[in-house]
């Protein structure tokens, strides 16, 4: 323990570091301090100072918050909910048309497999004349008899 004296700097010097609770003051120097207290007018009234910085800074301040604020950020949940509604049918609207390529798409290859078997055009007779009027025959069960001959290709 150190039984020297506190000078006056030293001494304000411990409370702008420690506050002005005694027990907040390092072991060496707090009997001197306490001693400078008792005995110097000056110091009492810093410590005093210092007292009142200490419950000021202690007390917990509480911002007000205006109104205006208040509804602002009452009504960020409600805009975000609008924007999340309007992403997601904008989503949706998406989905319409790539459905209905789809549909045109699956039904195209239905009738393409259903009207292009693979032995379709295999010749089965040596006679040219006789494959040609099967297919044009084919072609006239396919088209239902709708073309002219005129039109044929």
């Amino acid at each position: 323990m150190n039984d020297a004296p506190l000078t006056q700097t030293r001494f304000q010097a411990l409370l702008e570091a420690y506050g002005a609770q005694p027990e907040r003051w390092p072991e060496h120097e707090r009997n001197a301090a306490i001693e400078l207290l008792n005995s110097s007018e000056s110091a009492r009234v810093l410590a005093r100072e210092q007292h009142e910085l200490d419950t000021w800074l202690s007390v917990p301040s509480i911002p007000k918050i205006s109104a205006k604020l208040i509804l602002s950020l009452n009504a960020i949940p409600e805009k975000q909910g609008k924007l999340l509604l309007a992403r997601r049918l904008r989503i949706r609207t998406l989905w319409v048309p790539a459905l209905g390529w789809a549909a045109a798409t699956a039904v195209g290859i239905w009738l393409g497999a259903r009207s292009a078997s693979a032995d379709r055009y295999v010749v089965k007779s040596d006679d040219a004349a006789e494959t040609a009027a099967q297919i044009e025959n084919e072609r006239l069960a396919i088209s239902g008899g709708l073309f002219d001959d005129s039109e044929a290709p």
